[in-house]
């Protein structure tokens, strides 16, 4: 079975990822950076999510609509 490695990105007006690992748990909040064109931080998430595709990791799964979105990628 090939391992992964999996987060979740939270997209509210409060936005954050959290990386699961085995220890410790990795969350990362995401603020708006207007030097990067971000109005709020749901502009943030959106950038990151950009991001992680870059980095390899996958969209597996969506909650709750748009808010909670899994991805993964293999290691």
């Amino acid at each position: 079975m090939q391992k992964g490695e999996y987060c979740e990105v939270f997209v509210y007006d409060n936005s954050s990822v959290t990386f699961f690992q085995p220890n410790p748990l990795n969350l990362i909040e995401l603020k708006k950076d207007k030097s990067m064109g971000d109005r709020t931080d749901r502009d943030a998430a959106r950038r990151y999510i950009a991001h992680l595709g870059l980095e390899g990791l996958e969209m597996v799964g969506r909650l709750t609509g748009d808010a909670q979105i899994m991805f993964k990628r293999p290691i």
